[in-house]
């Protein structure tokens, strides 16, 4: 079990204090070119990648930190080792001090918890990120002990990698790369009908209940969606594909159960001759790629994923002789990789017991 840091000696900062803070810059989908920069959007994954680019008209150094003001995810905070370039969703804080990566990985997650303040309520304003007062630990003479967050991310870092060994020896077998030049293209469209999913007129704290039973989908990249539990009744069925008009393309996510729409939550709901053929495997193999078209387009808090884009998407399927979609490859192929994911699972609830 990880030790709980002591922080009772611990003393407030403003950020402003320590960083110089600066917005991101705006580029637009249409205009990003292919490369090798990181393109650092409002992202919980990959330190915040969300392309790789050759623009170059914007670029940050690296041995900086960033920090998503907008969206749902208010407060993530990246370490960037790299040049980069930011987004319009997201500041850049340079340190007024001399920062190593170790101290740089320390204060992110405290900058993420002040940021949790702003979850669904505002953007994270600059001038409020200025001001806003993190803990540090300290000192003797009251300034921030560097030294101490540097060997404290020494320590954690070692034992990262030690997991890291652990989980590459359980890692579920390498599947064989598929061919995918036979497939044929299908417009979203002629293949769902997408639509808001059905929202309660409530405020946050009107609709989710600690002890509710009902899950409330909302515009959230994690979790499934599910944004927590509420006692009102479904307002939709499971076994659709939903997403947000209003978040990243990586909230695409399969609703197996019952749940409650909520804002710009999208439902896709299956139409069309093929409309009887879908069903939980089908819908998952489909997902990932319309997933994937959805990445590749580049959306992301400015450039909407709306439904008219998402019906316009066109994505490969895998056919039949008769050119119909492959619906027994996808089933099995889905079956495989679930039965997979579940073997992996059970060796990293192995793996968890022994990191104890």
């Amino acid at each position: 079990m990880t030790q709980e840091l002591d922080l009772t000696d611990w003393k407030p900062f403003r950020i402003g204090d320590w960083f110089d803070v600066t917005k991101g810059s705006r580029l637009r989908s249409l205009d990003r070119i292919e490369g090798d920069t990181p393109y650092v959007g409002a992202s919980l994954f990959n330190n915040g990648y969300t392309q790789m680019i050759g623009n170059d008209e914007h670029i940050h150094p690296g041995n900086v930190l960033t920090t998503a003001y907008n969206g749902t995810i208010p407060g993530k905070t990246f370490y960037q080792p790299v040049p980069f370039w930011a987004t319009d969703d997201v500041n850049v804080l340079y340190p007024k001090f001399k920062m190593t990566p170790e101290s740089g990985l320390f204060i992110a997650p405290l900058i993420e918890v002040v940021g949790k303040n702003y979850v669904y309520v505002d953007k994270w304003k600059l001038q409020d990120m200025v001001d806003a007062v993190i803990l540090l630990p300290v000192t003797p003479a009251g300034l921030p002990d560097w030294e101490y967050m540097e060997q404290t991310m020494h320590t954690v870092t070692a034992r990262q990698v030690r997991r890291l060994d652990l989980l590459r020896s359980f890692s579920a077998p390498c599947r064989a790369e598929i061919d995918t030049k036979s497939w044929v293209g299908f417009k979203v469209g002629d293949l769902f009908n997408i639509k808001p999913t059905r929202a309660y007129k409530a405020t946050n704290s009107q609709l989710f209940n600690d002890d509710g039973s009902n899950p409330v989908i909302v515009n959230s990249a994690l979790n499934n969606g599910v944004g927590g539990l509420t006692k009102r009744q479904t307002t939709e069925r499971g076994g659709i594909i939903t997403f947000s008009d209003t978040t990243t393309s990586e909230a695409v996510f399969y609703q197996a159960e019952d749940f409650v729409g909520y804002p710009h939550v999208q439902g896709m709901y299956p139409i069309g001759k093929y409309v009887n053929e879908w069903n939980e495997e089908r819908l998952l193999f489909f997902l990932s790629i319309f997933k994937k078209a959805a990445i590749l387009r580049g959306f992301d808090y400015r450039d909407k994923f709306t439904r008219k884009l998402a019906s316009s998407l066109v994505v490969r399927l895998p056919v039949t002789a008769g050119r119909n979609p492959d619906w027994e490859y996808m089933e099995q192929t889905m079956h495989e990789v679930v039965l997979e994911r579940e073997a992996s699972l059970d060796s990293f609830q192995k793996l968890a017991v022994d990191l104890r």
